[in-house]
Formats: structure tokens, C-alpha cells, sequence
């Protein structure tokens, strides 16, 4: 398969120089399962969930500026997986320059809170790419994540947004962005991939006060595995 790509680099089901917008695919909410625990790999692959996957007509967009891939390496601070097949790296990691944002997870399935800024709270339920006035919008789980074992991810519990793409509304007057959810491993600096989200916000609501906005929120390394 690599040979249809030159000069391009597979890793783990995806295209080193398209890396970032080949990370929004998401799954089939219709076939959604619970998350092995013997699998093998890395959370941002499609290749980590069960279900069927979809790559939306949005994996075309422009990344966000600043937004980039600082490393793909393995790690070896994360055992959680391993390999019967003997790959000298049957689980990269991945580690993005972006801005992150805290979310906090609800009892209802599919739904979080996101305190943008610190100041102003919105809401995000898996609506089939509807924006609404009160500012629900899509949410994708990858997998069951409150079917119990390993990767259960209990109610209330703190997670996080990865911005990576942005779309202007066919009006040019608002911004969405193509974001991952994430949540980080107890005691450790690295995060995990939990669904694909949707970002919208009133602090968005022209492109230029969403560039302004972005450009407010500090730029970190991530390191997704």
C-alpha cells in the first residue's frame, strides 16, 4: 500500500503528510461497539475501533494555523497494548501542536461541556451536524465508552478538545472547527482518542473573531497514543 504514496510514510492506517486531516475520520454511530481491551492500535487510528469508519468531505479542510505534527514516535511510557505480531512499534504515538481545551463529560451518552476561555460554557450532543441556537452541535464517540472495563470513561469526568481543522459557514460569517476528544491517562502526560467533535461557539461567530479567538488560547504539545 505504501508504494501508492512516494515519498510518504504509513503509520498505523494513516498518511504521515496528511496526518492531521486524516485524524477527523469517525465512526459509524450505527455499529458502534465497546473498545477491545486487547488491542493493539494507537487510539487515533481508525484501526482501534470495531465499527465502520467514515471519512467526511471536511478531511479536505485547511488545518488551523499554527496547528502541526512535532512527532511520531513510539513510547515507552505507555505499556497498555501489546503486540503478538512482534512490530518493533505496534502502537505509535502521536504528538500535535494545537490548543487544547478542557471539557467535562455529562451522564447522558454523548454529550460534554466545554468552558471555553474559562468564561463562557457551551454545550456539545451528537446531533448530526445541526448547529442550534443554544449551541449544540456534533459529537462522534469512537467506541461504547460507558460500557465497562478499561477504556470506560465515567460520568463527570474531566476530558479534553483537540482543534486540528476549520470550515467557514457557506455565509462567511461563522467558523466551525474539526476537533478530537480526548482524555488523559491517570498519571501519566499522555491522552488518549475518545470521539470526534465538532467545535462551535458565539466567541466564533465571524472568522475573523474566530481567528482572534484561536489565537488567544495557548499552543501545546499533545501526545496522543
Amino acid at each position: 500500500m505504501a508504494l501508492s504514496r512516494p515519498g510518504d510514510r504509513y503509520v498505523a492506517g494513516l498518511w504521515q503528510k496528511t496526518l492531521l486531516r486524516d485524524l477527523t475520520w469517525y465512526a459509524d454511530w450505527n455499529s458502534l461497539k465497546p473498545r477491545s481491551a486487547s488491542y493493539i492500535c494507537p487510539s487515533w487510528s481508525w484501526a482501534s475501533v470495531k465499527s465502520g469508519v467514515l471519512f467526511g468531505p471536511d478531511r479536505e479542510l485547511p488545518c488551523i494555523i499554527g496547528v502541526s505534527v512535532v512527532d511520531i514516535s513510539c513510547t515507552k511510557e505507555y505499556s497498555g497494548r501489546s503486540s503478538s505480531q512482534g512490530h518493533e512499534c505496534p502502537s505509535p504515538s502521536i504528538t500535535v501542536r494545537a490548543p487544547l481545551l478542557e471539557a467535562k463529560l455529562f451522564r447522558t451518552f454523548s454529550q460534554v461541556q466545554i468552558e471555553a476561555g474559562k468564561a463562557t460554557s457551551i454545550t456539545i450532543d451528537r446531533l448530526h451536524d445541526i448547529i442550534s441556537e443554544d449551541e449544540t452541535i456534533d459529537i462522534a464517540p469512537d467506541y461504547k465508552y460507558d460500557a465497562p472495563g478499561r477504556f470506560y470513561v465515567s460520568p463527570e469526568s474531566t476530558v479534553y478538545l483537540l482543534p486540528l481543522l476549520k470550515r467557514n459557514l457557506v455565509d462567511e460569517t461563522s467558523s466551525i472547527y474539526q476537533c478530537l476528544l480526548l482524555r488523559r491517562l491517570d498519571g501519566s502526560s499522555l491522552y488518549e482518542r475518545i470521539a470526534k467533535v465538532v467545535l462551535w461557539h458565539k466567541k466564533l461567530d465571524s472568522e475573523q473573531n474566530a481567528d482572534a479567538y484561536m489565537a488567544t488560547l495557548p499552543f501545546i504539545h499533545v501526545t496522543i497514543v
